[in-house]
């Protein structure tokens, strides 16, 4: 099946040709009197043949014109007027059979005017033209047909149109609306943020100006294990705010309780959920996990998942040292922060006797939302599919009907007949293969029912003859490039036109079996384009959401990384430094206020990071980040030596800095180094900063943790590498970067 389709614009310039066709159609029928309705007499005047092809000519320029969108509101309303006076006046001037001509202005009201009057104004202006004709003297068969054909031909321009131009809007509002959820996600983690770090950073920052003051040491014990409380709190939401789905949590806990010694049953609905909401249950479960286990490893765990993004996780037999209210309360404090995160995407976290979050599906705040036209453009699509068959009917039922005034009712009962037990399954045929499926799933069986209807259409043609409209054949033709392969469909599409043509008019002139070609290919591009266009505009609504979704989850790791890398190592220095503060207090004042002040500084530099980290990517300086370093190596009594001489190249100063950073906070937190050593270098193209440490560690798993792993992706985004080398007593982490790739990383544009 084909089921790669077209871009947007190529569908625009479908219906571009489509609507060039149809006007040629026109002025070919005046040209070579050829009217579609009731017969004529004589041929237009010259002059009249003129006006007619200019006419149709502007007509369809001003089509053009609506649909690419290039005329401004006002002008868009005058060439809509002259459209329809154009209409009107070919059937005053013309006469009441030729025509109908209100198709262009009948698609081009529903275009530009975009509220609901515009169906009315549109029925009037198809209607209008249709009552001109019946007052010039038309039979009332021949003019419910041509407003029949007026209806459906506009319709079908404007269903193509307005799905075509939609498609566009959602591959030019895609990186909007992914940038739209970024700044979303980026408000509701910073509200996270704040109430999970903000405060304790600011208790910290407070206890530290007064301590400064009248050196209490108490009040510096409480404010480092406050800061000890909001790193440990770091740790845990930078967590929490990695790209870690609801079934993976689902997985790990398993895992984690049956380690435990704890019976786990797992009930999980297969669901898909936008990726807020998924994080958010994913971290209500991994927190509820770590928290019960941090007390005791419960008898009987059971966790519930269902379709509508509940989910419910209970515990049998609470551990033995707490009783179930301590029990609960214990469990409360550890979800608060994630409760404020289920209550930003409108739903709930209740803790009991057990842990429900739930958030409801029809009210998803902060979530990527499918525009309204894009569920309606199925509808939309075979509701004008339906309308053109219900057009082919009634053609065919026109001119199988008596008629002296318009000479048919040449045909016999057994055509009649034929035709009575034939066209109806053509129509049934149709409609079923173009009904919308989820995702444009083919019917089942339609490589037997796609030529069943066409072997019935080709009986329906030969033996009821031209009473049978030969664009029959495009309706089916326009399901082929939407079933088969290119190749293969519109070669198949061809020799059915073609062929359709030819047994009902091979009779005719040529210029009667061209006027009947194009006729009959004018249905072809608007069926296909009807059948294609729905789910392409579910696809790039889909391709919408998912870049939207992988957005965030980019932000979301960018986030997950600064708080890690950039509050955990202030943090970390701030409890160091604090500790070795509350060491001198008792014996040097002085000293002790001068790492008061310096203490204050961090703290109000970690408050102002924490801010800092929802708005913009927080890259500090190499020189600033290795002044902070030598003090924290200094504090936990490590000799620093720093030689970074080498200019640092373009772009690349935050990435080093945070390499940096982690760096000297491994050392500090997992080593027993009493040296270490910070040199840049640069060796042709390439730069390199080395941080090298002795006191290492007999049992290093660390190391391949989440700390370098970060270095690891900042370096690879930036074109480098880190490279790791752990020798007998002594631990070396280099990061490399090409110039070019710095260059490229200094010019390339900054995301928010």
């Amino acid at each position: 099946m084909a089921r790669d389709f077209m871009p947007p614009r190529r569908f625009t310039a479908l219906l571009l040709v489509t609507v060039g066709l149809w006007c040629a159609y026109k002025a070919l029928q005046l040209v070579f009197a050829l009217a579609p309705g009731a017969p004529v007499t004589s041929r237009p005047h010259p002059g009249e043949l003129v006006l007619g092809s200019v006419a149709l000519a502007l007509a369809g320029g001003l089509q053009f014109a609506i649909v690419l969108r290039r005329l401004p509101r006002w002008a868009c309303l005058c060439a809509v007027l002259v459209q329809v006076v154009i209409a009107y006046g070919l059937t005053l001037v013309l006469g009441a059979p030729w025509g109908p001509f209100a198709a262009l202005p009948t698609a081009s009201v529903l275009l530009v005017f975009t509220s609901r009057t515009s169906w009315v104004l549109a029925g009037c202006v198809a209607l209008g033209e249709a009552l001109v004709k019946a007052v010039l003297g038309l039979a009332w068969e021949e003019t419910g047909w041509m407003l029949l054909s007026t209806s459906t031909m506009g319709l079908a321009f404007f269903a193509v149109a307005r799905l075509a131009q939609l498609a566009q809007d959602l591959q030019r509002t895609r990186a909007e609306a992914a940038e739209l959820e970024v700044a979303r996600e980026r408000l509701r983690i910073a509200r996270g943020l704040g109430a999970a770090l903000g405060g304790r950073l600011t208790q910290v920052l407070v206890a530290l100006r007064r301590t400064a003051t009248d050196l209490d040491p108490a009040r510096l014990a409480g404010a480092i294990r406050t800061a000890r409380a909001a790193l440990s709190e770091v740790r845990s939401v930078a967590d929490d705010y990695r790209d870690r789905s609801l079934a993976a949590e689902i997985e790990a806990a398993r895992t984690v309780l049956h380690a435990a010694g704890t019976r786990v049953t797992v009930r999980a609905a297969p669901v898909t959920l936008p990726a807020a909401a998924d994080a958010a249950l994913a971290a209500v479960l991994r927190r509820t996990v770590v928290s019960v286990l941090r007390r005791g490893a419960p008898e009987q765990c059971r966790i519930h998942l269902d379709g509508s993004a509940r989910l419910r996780v209970t515990f049998a037999g609470p551990p033995p040292d707490a009783s179930g209210h301590e029990w609960s309360d214990a469990l409360a404090h550890a979800l608060r922060e994630t409760a404020a995160q289920i209550g930003d995407l409108g739903g709930h976290l209740e803790v009991h006797s057990e842990v429900e979050a739930w958030i409801p599906a029809g009210k998803r705040r902060g979530m990527a939302r499918s525009p309204g036209p894009v569920g309606a453009a199925p509808l939309l699509a075979f509701a004008v599919l339906l309308l053109i068959e219900t057009d082919h009917l009634a053609s065919a039922a026109l001119n199988l009907a008596p008629s002296p005034e318009t000479g048919a009712g040449s045909t016999t009962p057994a055509q009649i007949l034929a035709a009575a037990v034939l066209l109806p399954p053509i129509s049934l045929l149709q409609l079923r293969h173009v009904y919308p499926r989820p995702g444009g799933a083919p019917p089942q069986a339609w490589q037997v029912t796609v030529p069943l209807q066409i072997v019935l259409l080709l009986l329906a043609l030969i033996i009821v003859g031209p009473a049978v409209p030969p664009s029959y054949a495009t309706l089916v033709g326009g399901v082929m490039p939407y079933q088969l392969r290119p190749a293969r469909s519109w070669v198949t599409t061809v020799l059915l036109i073609i062929g359709a043509v030819e047994i009902t008019w091979w009779r005719a002139p040529l210029i009667g079996q061209v006027n009947a070609f194009m006729s009959t290919t004018a249905f072809l591009i608007p069926v296909y384009a009807l059948c294609a266009l729905p789910v392409m505009l579910a696809r790039l609504d889909e391709a919408r959401r998912e870049l939207s979704r992988l957005a965030v989850v980019k932000e979301r790791l960018r986030i997950a990384r600064d708080v890690h890398d950039l509050l955990g190592f202030q943090l970390s220095a701030l409890v160091l430094k604090g500790e070795l503060a509350a060491r001198v207090m008792a014996t040097d004042s002085d000293a002790s206020r001068a790492q008061l002040t310096e203490l204050t500084g961090l703290a109000e530099h970690a408050l102002a990071s924490l801010r800092s980290i929802t708005l913009e990517r927080a890259d500090p300086h190499l020189e600033e980040e290795a002044t902070t370093a030598r003090s924290m190596l200094a504090a936990a009594g490590i000799q620093a030596r720093v030689d970074l001489a080498t200019p640092v190249p373009r772009g690349l100063g935050g990435v080093l800095a945070i390499v940096l950073r982690e760096a000297v906070t491994n050392i500090v937190r997992h080593s027993h180094a009493r040296l270490c050593t910070i040199e840049a270098t640069r060796d042709g193209g390439t730069y390199r900063l080395r941080i090298t440490n002795d006191g290492v560690r007999p049992t290093s798993d660390e190391r391949t943790g989440t700390g370098l792993t970060n270095l690891r992706s900042r370096a690879e985004e930036a074109g480098g590498r880190l490279l790791v080398h752990d020798g007998h007593d002594r631990f070396t982490l280099t990061a490399e970067f090409p110039q070019a790739q710095a260059a490229d990383l200094a010019d390339a544009p900054t995301a928010a």
